[in-house]
């Protein structure tokens, strides 16, 4: 099987996985980790078990099980920040993304290859789309460019290809798999087949509605983003994790190859689910770069402090946000600041308004500076507004504010 370049983090976790089946029962990544409940406190120690209903970690010598609806996550280790050029990717209706060496199918289903999980095989409804840049291009520049075209959101699939003077063009259509390294499409009621060189991107229409919403993500340490509908974990086991993937098969994976699990919860609702009622946005000097969920307004993913997180907002000075809560939920977690892909002179002011009262009075924001921590009362709270200001000095250059892990609390 094609294993592809593992990043540097994922070629760690493999070698030291290596080392802990040669050495003793397996384990998770070095501690200390850390269990995350609903309200945000942290319990450290070291991971023992996951099963359908509870989580076990050993914390200060003593073994502390906690229910598995009281949990929001687990955190294990650091996953890879990086996404070279070239690099393909599996885009998934729920949001996730998984970094992919090869790709097939057969019938309904869709099989890609992760280095780090391998073979992962998921129902066709529960995808939406893959990602194929050329060699040194991009993902990112092949999602801007099909999101530049402004198409209309269609009941057809389309696939975005390289003419032969390196033109992309999008095709409407319907995808009917690939094989042998090549895409079969049907095109204006004709079937054809197209080298898989020649493809950027296959968007397939639909959209989830009605599948199963999955238990929680496992994101892996290459920076992959799997949902499962089951997960279990016992630290004695020589397979480590066992994943039901949802919208695809159950799979094992090594210990040391998942640096993080969150469980939803109908308690929880990441800020970046939301869309808002309303938005304002001002740039110095090109009228604004707006925000991002789930992703810096860098383009890269939300990383602040060293710490890469596939959940929350990127927000770049001037932009207000407002979200319509209706007093559902009683508290807003999140951790603020620039993003460590910002450049170094990047600063912004931030402001958290409840109903139009200051509840986040101006915070000032540098690159650089630890991010700070955010827990705000929203009991009552019907209208939140979130504002990302230029910094005292008027300009916008750098401002790249991140709400990582933005979640709400009912």
């Amino acid at each position: 099987m094609m294993r592809g370049v593992l990043t540097l983090a994922a070629a760690m976790a493999v070698a030291a996985w290596a080392l802990a089946q040669a050495s003793g029962p397996a384990s998770a990544p070095s501690g200390p980790h850390r269990l995350i409940r609903l309200e945000g406190q942290a319990l450290a120690g070291t991971l023992k078990s996951v099963t359908p209903a509870s989580v076990t970690i050993t914390s200060a010598g003593q073994d502390v099980s906690v229910p598995l609806d009281e949990i929001r996550g687990i955190q294990l280790g650091a996953a890879s920040a990086k996404l070279p050029p070239g690099q393909k990717l599996l885009r998934l209706r729920g949001g996730q993304v998984i970094f992919i060496d090869r790709v097939d199918s057969d019938g309904g289903k869709l099989t890609v290859y992760n280095a780090l999980a391998g073979k992962l095989t998921f129902d066709l409804p529960a995808v939406r789309s893959i990602v194929l840049p050329s060699a040194n291009q991009p993902a990112q520049e092949v999602l801007r460019e099909f999101a530049a075209l402004n198409l209309p959101p269609a009941a057809r699939d389309y696939l975005l290809a390289v003419d032969k003077k390196g033109l992309a063009a999008p095709y409407p259509g319907i995808f009917k798999g690939i094989a042998g390294g090549k895409v079969t499409f049907e095109l204006e009621g004709a079937e054809r087949t197209i080298d898989l060189e020649s493809v950027r991107l296959v968007e397939l229409a639909g959209t989830g509605e009605g599948m199963t919403k999955p238990r929680g993500e496992a994101v892996l340490a290459d920076g992959s983003v799997i949902p499962f509908g089951q997960i279990g974990f016992d630290m004695f086991s020589a397979s480590g994790w066992t994943v039901g993937v949802a919208g695809g098969a159950s799979m094992t994976l090594p210990p040391l190859a998942v640096a993080e699990v969150r469980i939803f919860s109908d308690r929880l609702t990441y800020l970046s689910e939301l869309a808002p009622v309303r938005q304002e946005q001002a740039g110095t000097f090109d009228g604004g770069i707006g925000f991002d969920r789930d992703r810096s307004t860098t383009g890269q993913p939300i990383r602040l402090g060293g710490v890469t997180y596939s959940r929350g907002l990127g927000l770049h000075s001037r932009c207000v946000l407002t979200y319509q809560l209706d007093g559902r939920y009683s508290l807003l977690l999140a951790k603020a600041g620039i993003d460590d892909n910002a450049a170094r002179a990047g600063r912004a002011v931030l402001s958290v308004l409840a109903d139009g009262k200051k509840l986040l009075d101006a915070q000032p924001l540098a690159a650089g500076e630890a991010p700070r921590e955010l827990r705000l009362d929203l009991k009552g709270v019907k209208e939140l507004t979130i504002l990302a200001d230029f910094s005292p000095d008027g300009l916008d250059v750098g401002g790249h504010v991140d709400l990582a892990d933005a979640v709400l609390v009912k």
